[in-house]
């Protein structure tokens, strides 16, 4: 995939071979690809409940280089998958002067009801590189085009190491998802720091339908409308609101990048499979510094 659009000059998004071995449910990886760390972070934004990922998207690259061993073992109502692998993070939070190789894993089990499709979903993410120089970590608000709020700035380091968990619950057209994470770094001139993010959010269907779960990737596909809508009857598609809450601490060990909580409403149409609009509003607060309202809308079609 080649994306015109989101950075200038444009660049390779993914490009990869996969192929599955013939004696095992197991496939093997190469190439550049989204990553494969967390809840969100494996979930494509064409389905992403919210315009942006939530904060916890600062420990989690958005694009890796390398390879990986692929797990994917479905039962009637039961779902295991893995990932493990050698990765480079794209370097978007300014990772040393190159990003360097590390290991990764990510492990989820879900449980599944065949009738009535509701789901349990726990997984858990970790990732341990080392660093060459220095790590920074910054991270704007649940808006792409606002400026970043909190900054750690350079900070010399050997390494880094991030623990991720994840956790998300269906149960017909309501969902609850949350996944917390921590960031380890490894500093070569103070003591370690020691970072935190978390987020939850909950999100309801007005129109009956269930969020669909993606077992082959252990993450969430699109929202398919009972009733697409054709005209103005009561053909009108899907109509989801949802409300997530986001915390962001980059303050430790006398490093202070800040604090940073975002809380988000947000109302979703799709009028068929293929098209959303979504509108979301946001109050960014970074305690002792006051908070900032944005309001955001996109019109998507994807096929």
């Amino acid at each position: 995939m080649y994306d015109f659009a989101a950075n200038n000059p444009p660049r390779l998004k993914d490009a990869y071979l996969t192929y599955r071995l013939p004696f095992a449910r197991v496939r093997v990886q190469g190439g550049r690809f989204r990553t494969r760390l967390s809840l969100e972070g494996g979930t494509s934004a064409q389905n992403t409940t919210f315009l942006e990922r939530g904060l916890l998207s600062t420990f989690v690259p958005a694009r890796d280089t390398g390879f990986l061993f692929l797990g994917d073992h479905p039962d009637l109502d039961r779902h295991l998958w893995w990932a493990v692998g050698l990765i480079q993070p794209e370097n978007q939070f300014d990772v040393g002067a190159k990003d360097s190789f590390g290991v990764s894993g990510r492990f989820a089990y879900a449980w599944r009801d065949q009738e009535s499709l509701d789901l349990l979903h726990l997984g858990v993410s970790v990732l341990r590189r080392p660093v060459r120089e220095t790590v920074r970590f910054l991270e704007r608000p649940e808006s792409h085009l606002a400026p970043e709020f909190v900054d750690t700035g350079d900070i010399l380091a050997s390494s880094t190491g991030n623990v991720i968990g994840e956790a998300a619950l269906v149960r017909g057209p309501f969902s609850l998802q949350s996944e917390f994470g921590t960031a380890l770094v490894d500093a070569t001139d103070a003591a370690n720091p020691r970072f935190y993010t978390m987020y939850v959010y909950a999100s309801y269907f007005l129109t009956g339908e269930s969020r669909r779960y993606r077992s082959s990737r252990a993450s969430f596909g699109g929202i398919r409308p009972r009733r697409p809508f054709t005209d103005f009857t009561d053909a009108y598609g899907a109509v989801e609101i949802a409300f997530r809450y986001s915390y962001l601490d980059l303050d430790d060990k006398g490093i202070s990048g800040g604090i940073l909580n975002d809380f988000t409403a947000a109302l979703n149409w799709y009028p068929n499979n293929n098209a959303r609009v979504m509108a979301n509003l946001v109050r960014a607060k970074r305690s002792g510094v006051g908070g900032n309202w944005i309001f955001q809308i996109r019109l998507q079609w994807a096929y």
